[in-house]
């Protein structure tokens, strides 16, 4: 549907201050936050894009929080969860595949475990990201560009918001520790950015932000459940 004129400019200025907020977001949580910090920071970064948002006059059904579309979210985003399930299952299983499961942060205690996967995980990592890059983002770059581009540059956006944290602190997965801060920066690039593009068409083609939620929470915390299984 093609946008009012003074919308269009709305949603490009929308777009253009999300956009900065999320460039000098990334600097400060990388550089001058704490972890614990970082989650709160992170929170109130999504707050400010959905706020964004209604400036630009965004709707429900724009960013995929539309109820007419939940069955469909849920259908695709449960399909995502059990898909990556069996994946990791697999992989975990393969006695070749080991060294990808050894994850430093599978060392924590049962009690912070569950905190990290039920709590911080879903709420400070996945269901931030998803409001503003899924949501937010996307449903303003779907009003300017098409939305194969849109999708395209909201996955590249999202695969950037990786990078510099990639490049300040070293890999989790101890497997890679050999490999330099500028290779894990573009591969964690490469990674999100396709990651970007599955959760985006998940957020597309079900019509509901359900669907990349879901799938997301699977690819953050089931590896992460199974790292730990190895380890012990």
């Amino acid at each position: 549907m093609t946008q009012p004129a003074y919308s269009r400019r709305r949603s490009y200025e929308a777009l253009a201050l999300l956009i900065a907020i999320l460039a000098m977001a990334n600097i400060v949580r990388s550089l001058a936050l704490s972890e614990a910090t970082q989650w709160t920071f992170t929170i109130a970064i999504a707050a400010a894009a959905v706020a964004i948002g209604r400036t630009a006059g965004v709707t429900r059904r724009e960013v995929g929080l539309n109820p007419d579309h939940l069955h469909e979210g849920l259908r695709y985003g449960l399909a995502s969860f059990v898909l990556v399930a069996l994946v990791v299952t697999v992989a975990a299983i393969a006695p070749w595949l080991g060294p990808i499961f050894d994850d430093s942060r599978a060392d924590a205690g049962v009690v912070e475990l569950l905190i990290r996967v039920v709590v911080v995980i879903p709420i400070g990592t996945v269901l931030v990201e998803e409001l503003i890059f899924r949501g937010e983002l996307l449903a303003l770059l779907r009003r300017v560009t098409p939305t194969a581009v849109a999708l395209v540059v909201c996955s590249v956006v999202f695969g950037l918001w990786h990078v510099f944290p990639a490049w300040l602190s070293p890999p989790d997965n101890t497997a890679l520790e050999e490999i330099s801060r500028t290779g894990a920066a573009f591969g964690t690039f490469v990674s999100t950015t396709l990651a970007g593009l599955v959760f985006g068409w998940l957020r597309l083609v079900s019509g509901s932000l359900v669907a990349p939620i879901l799938a997301h929470t699977a690819t953050n915390t089931i590896p992460l459940l199974a790292a730990a299984l190895v380890a012990h």
